[in-house]
């Protein structure tokens, strides 16, 4: 009865059309069966689109229904799985190396998370990050991943390498947590490794969410030596006039400009303007998402003071890494080392 009252007042109107027809079929007899075949005729055709309308829209809802239910499903499956790899150990990091422009040498690198699920596969950062923001799990992750870089760096430093620095993002809700300053000084002392060689990425949104706090924690952060960067920069919404209150020690141009470079004449400028104004400022610049011998001659071109991105080395495992710095100081790697 519900699904016959909807079609009734989907059809309102025609069934006002059919009456006034019949009506006037009725009183003119030539015209009665011809006016009545046709309206039937419309009314009919009316009348099934009206009801596969109806039915389609209620399927579609019982299908938004289910669609929403599965995503609900999905992330508390993987809300659960998450919590599960912290406890498990399945998460990794991979290191991005920065070049510098001035001598070709590695100076630095970024630490990259990736998690390994035995169940799920490599699962991309952009679909459990997001996750962890939202239920919280970003702290002890971010931890785990502040903690393993520097353990890392240290132990290259203590294999005989040359000292470099080590990047590792830190989220929004990391950033304006009140213990953070209390938790880097841990860790440093924690992994031996000095403050000069960790570097803190934070985004534009982070430290403008509240400027005056951000102010006070980032020279906090920055009285302990450590090195702050500002990621993303230029796609965000930062004033220039805050640059001078921030203690920022780089500035990290967004791929989506380099993208653009050299064809882009609007994206040249940009890059250029950005890295004109940070050496101004005394501030240091690397280009990220750098993949062609173009963008990387016009990068140095511009003297852009260091570049990443998959032109000149994709993320790499531990065991790489340590390769990799092994070739440049022309020294063997050490063994045994087991990929992690």
């Amino acid at each position: 009865m519900k699904l016959l009252n909807k079609v009734l007042i989907a059809t309102g109107s025609t069934w006002l059309v059919f009456l006034v027809a019949v009506y006037v079929g009725s009183r003119l007899p030539f015209f009665s069966n011809l006016a009545t075949l046709l309206v039937l005729s419309v009314l009919f055709s009316v009348l099934m689109m009206a009801f596969l309308r109806v039915i389609i829209i209620k399927h579609l809802e019982h299908f938004d229904h289910n669609v929403t239910n599965l995503e609900a499903h999905e992330d508390i499956q993987l809300e659960t799985a998450l919590r599960k790899a912290i406890n498990n150990h399945e998460f990794v990091l991979y290191y991005q190396p920065k070049i510098n422009l001035q001598n070709g040498t590695i100076s630095a690198v970024e630490a990259l998370i990736r998690w390994e699920s035995p169940e799920l596969g490599m699962i991309s950062p952009s679909i459990f990050i997001p996750l962890a923001e939202e239920t919280g799990l970003i702290m002890q992750i971010g931890e785990w991943a502040l903690r393993e870089a520097c353990k890392a760096n240290k132990s290259w430093q203590n294999l005989g390498y040359r000292p470099i620095s080590v990047a590792v993002n830190l989220s929004p809700k990391q950033f304006r947590h009140q213990d953070l300053s209390q938790l880097i000084a841990t860790v440093l002392s924690e992994t031996g490794l000095e403050a000069k060689y960790l570097e803190l990425e934070i985004t534009e949104t982070a430290v403008m969410d509240n400027v005056e706090a951000a102010v006070s924690k980032l020279h906090e952060i920055h009285k302990m030596g450590v090195s702050i960067a500002v990621d993303d920069f230029g796609t965000g919404y930062t004033s220039i006039s805050y640059l001078k209150q921030f203690p920022i020690n780089v500035i990290k141009i967004d791929q989506s400009f380099v993208k653009g470079i050299p064809q882009n004449q609007d994206d040249v400028a940009i890059t250029s303007a950005v890295i004109a104004l940070a050496h101004n400022l005394g501030i240091k610049v690397v280009a990220e998402g750098v993949e062609t011998a173009e963008q990387l001659q016009c990068l140095a071109d511009h003297q852009c003071d260091w570049v990443q991105g998959y032109f000149l080395s994709k993320p790499l495992s531990e065991k790489k890494m340590i390769k990799q710095l092994a070739e440049i100081h022309d020294m063997p790697a050490p063994l045994p080392l087991c990929e992690r």
